[in-house]
C-alpha cells in the first residue's frame, strides 16, 4: 500500500460526504486506502459511513478523543508507506495526491509535503506556515489570490498544516506521532518541529490544490490558551523567527510597517490580512509605493480607534 488517507471527523456529515466523494472521484495512480476515525458523531455521520463500508475503514470512538488521538489511532492500523492526514472539511482536486507522493518519492530527506489550501472563494488558506516576532505560527499570505506569484513557489517551511499533509509513516512513528497533550490545536506544528529536529524537511507544493473550509469542528478553539502554554514551554527558545525571510525573498520586505502590524497581536493580524487584500488590488493600479501609503493610513486609523 502506498498511501493511507486518515480523516478524523466529529459531526459535519455534509463535509465528510463532500470530502470522501472528491477523493474517490479524483482517484490516484497510486494504491491508497481511506481510514475515517469518527469521534462519536451524533449527526448521522456513523450511519452515512456505512454506505462506504467496502471503500473505507472506519474506527468508531465512544467519545470525542480530539484530533491528535484520532489521527494516531488511524496511523496505528494504516498499511501505507505514506500517511496522508486530511480534515473532513476539505475537497480535493485532480492529481492532488499524485503530486505530493512524487515529491516524497524524489527526496529522501523530505518527511512532510503539503498542498496549497484554498478557501471556497479561491483565496489562500495555507501556503506555508511562518513564525512572527513573538514566535506565533502564522499562515503566510492568507486570503491572497490563488494566482499570486509568492503563493505558487515550491519551497520549504519549518511547518505545514495537518489539515492536509503527507508524511512518511516511519518518520511519523519515529517522531512519536501527534502529541495527544494538545487538544485540537498546535499538534501539527509541534509535530513538524519534532520532524525538523530529526533532520528532515517539510515542503510546500502549490501544484497540489485542496479546498478547505477551515475550523468547522465544534469547539475547535476552546483550548487555544492551554495549547499555546504547552507549545511555548517546549519550543519558544528553539523556534526560528522566519516571516521576514520569506517576505524578503518575495520582495515584500519593503512593507516594513505592515510587518510590525502583523506581529503586534493576533487580532491585529486578522485586520492586516483583510487590508492586504485591498493592498493587492490597489497595487495593480498604482504600484506598491502609493498602495502601501494608502492602505497603511487605513490600517492605522482602524487600529488607533
Amino acid at each position: 500500500m502506498k498511501v493511507s488517507i486518515i480523516i478524523p471527523i466529529y459531526n459535519q456529515k455534509k463535509f465528510t460526504k463532500n470530502c470522501l466523494e472528491s477523493i474517490f472521484e479524483c482517484g490516484s495512480k497510486y494504491e491508497f486506502e481511506v481510514i475515517v476515525v469518527d469521534n462519536a458523531s451524533t449527526d448521522g455521520s456513523r450511519e452515512y459511513l456505512f454506505e462506504f463500508a467496502t471503500k473505507v475503514t472506519t474506527i468508531y470512538n465512544k467519545r470525542n478523543e480530539g484530533f491528535a488521538k484520532a489521527c494516531n489511532q488511524g496511523s496505528n492500523i494504516a498499511k501505507g508507506e505514506y500517511l496522508l492526514f486530511l480534515n473532513n472539511d476539505t475537497v480535493v482536486t485532480n492529481n492532488w495526491l499524485d503530486i505530493l507522493v512524487k515529491e516524497l518519492d524524489g527526496n529522501k530527506r523530505l518527511a512532510i509535503v503539503g498542498p496549497k489550501l484554498l478557501y471556497p472563494d479561491d483565496t489562500i488558506q495555507h501556503a506555508g506556515i511562518v513564525f512572527d516576532e513573538k514566535k506565533y505560527p502564522r499562515h503566510i499570505y492568507m486570503r491572497e489570490g490563488k494566482n499570486a506569484f509568492h503563493v505558487n513557489k515550491k519551497r520549504r517551511f519549518q511547518c505545514l498544516t495537518a489539515a492536509c499533509f503527507l508524511v512518511r509513516a516511519d518518520i511519523f512513528k519515529a517522531a512519536g506521532g501527534f502529541d495527544e497533550v494538545y487538544v485540537n490545536g498546535l499538534e501539527d506544528i509541534d509535530f513538524c518541529l519534532k520532524v525538523k529536529e530529526l533532520g528532515y524537511g517539510s515542503l510546500y507544493c502549490p501544484s497540489s490544490v485542496v479546498y478547505h473550509y477551515e475550523s468547522m469542528t465544534e469547539g475547535r478553539s476552546n483550548f487555544d490558551e492551554m495549547n499555546y502554554q504547552i507549545f511555548f514551554s517546549r519550543w519558544y527558545r528553539k523556534i526560528r523567527t522566519d516571516h521576514k525571510d520569506y517576505m524578503s525573498e518575495d520582495k515584500m520586505i519593503g512593507m516594513g510597517k505592515y510587518l510590525d502590524i502583523w506581529t503586534s497581536d493576533r487580532m491585529t493580524y486578522e485586520k492586516f490580512t483583510l487590508s492586504f487584500q485591498k493592498l493587492v488590488v490597489i497595487a495593480k493600479r498604482d504600484g506598491y509605493g502609493r498602495a502601501v501609503a494608502k492602505v497603511w493610513r487605513k490600517i492605522t486609523l482602524k487600529i488607533s480607534n
